[in-house]
């Protein structure tokens, strides 16, 4: 669970990332980019996955073998670390987003195509994705992930290629 920000935001930079062009490990993952630090007043969970996440994301996807995570929003109740809110459909297109990162030359699927989602297990930090007990949301966020499919994705030519799935063109 190594930041990805500064040197680790590149896998050719990263303490535990590339070494003679290839990566150290078999696959990589992000447990979590929230840093409240970098966090801006009013942001959404969806936008700040954008700006703060995208890039990394896209840089060891396309140098690794690299499972990235949504996060549909985030409230850690400790002084000093701001609320990012959320909704399904953030959520959902931060699924799609991710899911249709470009893969390295050299990958040929021999691993499960996944996605983790901050999370579960961090009810302290508003990230569970129980129904909402507030009945703002009730059970959407996880209907959401019920019914994203890999298979379904509707990624451009290139991103399809490159992510290896079944999918459609993608209609704008």
């Amino acid at each position: 669970d190594i930041p990805y920000f500064g040197l680790n935001g590149d896998p050719k930079t990263a303490i535990s990332g590339m070494i003679d062009g290839k990566p150290i490990f078999e696959a990589y993952t992000a447990y979590n980019m929230y840093e409240a630090r970098l966090v801006r007043e009013g942001e959404s969970a969806t936008e700040y996955m954008f700006r703060e996440s995208l890039g990394i994301f896209e840089r060891w996807s396309r140098d690794t073998v690299f499972f990235p995570h949504v996060l549909p929003k985030y409230h850690d109740f400790r002084d000093g670390h701001p609320q990012l809110v959320g909704d399904p459909p953030g959520l959902l297109t931060q699924l799609q987003t991710f899911a249709c990162l470009r893969r390295p030359s050299w990958y040929n699927n021999e691993f499960p195509n996944l996605m983790f989602v901050t999370s579960f297990n961090e009810w302290w930090e508003g990230t569970s994705l129980e129904p909402d007990a507030e009945g703002k949301y009730g059970f959407s966020f996880l209907d959401t992930l019920r019914r994203f499919k890999y298979s379904e994705l509707q990624c451009s030519n290139d991103e399809a290629a490159a992510v290896g799935v079944n999918v459609r063109q993608r209609v704008e």
